[in-house]
């Protein structure tokens, strides 16, 4: 019954941002087990997708060779999410699955950022302004909170006090990760001074 309504009806990816937990449910219902292929399909496809966005917002198309060498080049945020990932994942010995198949759940749940990055793809085309992308970035950060909390919930089987804990501290570590890299490429703080100078 599942697989009928993923091919006549919406989506599995679309049902993890809509209902996480009964989705998550669904899923660990199905299989426990994982491989690291598997696992390491979100990664990559996220790596994809960051490759097309950044070639379509610097050109306004997709180009080929821009594409492989920005996937290349931003193949790190995958990894670091990889990173925040294992660490909630590990962070919860007691989990009702395998590692891999935690990792590919984890990953499941992109869906509100690769929304996010297909939308400010075509913004950047229309010359937004840096302080409309930035702002923009707090409903997925929000939907994916509540995600990372099904998540937590379901596939980690933790308290509800403990998934709100450990969604915190893994929302918090990728908001700290993006800060980091803000400053590093932008001298974002050399910015925000100027600005008070003003």
């Amino acid at each position: 019954m599942n697989r009928d309504r993923t091919i006549w009806g919406r989506s599995r990816a679309v049902d993890v941002m809509l209902s996480p937990r009964q989705e998550y449910s669904q899923r660990m219902a199905e299989s426990a087990a994982g491989s690291w292929a598997q696992a390491l399909a979100g990664p990559a496809l996220l790596a994809l997708l960051l490759g097309v966005t950044t070639s379509i917002a610097a050109t306004g198309r997709v180009v080929v060779s821009l594409v492989v060498s920005q996937t290349l080049c931003w193949s790190f945020v995958p990894l670091l999410q990889v990173a925040t990932g294992s660490a909630l994942i590990a962070s919860a010995p007691g989990r009702r699955v395998t590692f891999p198949k935690a990792l590919e759940l984890f990953f499941a749940g992109h869906g509100p950022w690769s929304i996010w990055l297909a939308a400010i793809a075509g913004l950047q085309v229309l010359s937004a302004r840096q302080y409309v992308v930035l702002a923009s970035a707090v409903a997925p950060s929000v939907w994916t909170a509540w995600i990372v909390y099904g998540f937590a919930r379901e596939v980690l089987g933790l308290t509800p006090a403990q998934a709100r804990l450990r969604t915190i501290g893994q929302q918090a570590a990728t908001v700290l990760l993006i800060v980091v890299y803000m400053e590093l490429a932008t001298r974002l703080s050399v910015r925000f001074i100027g600005l008070l100078q003003r």
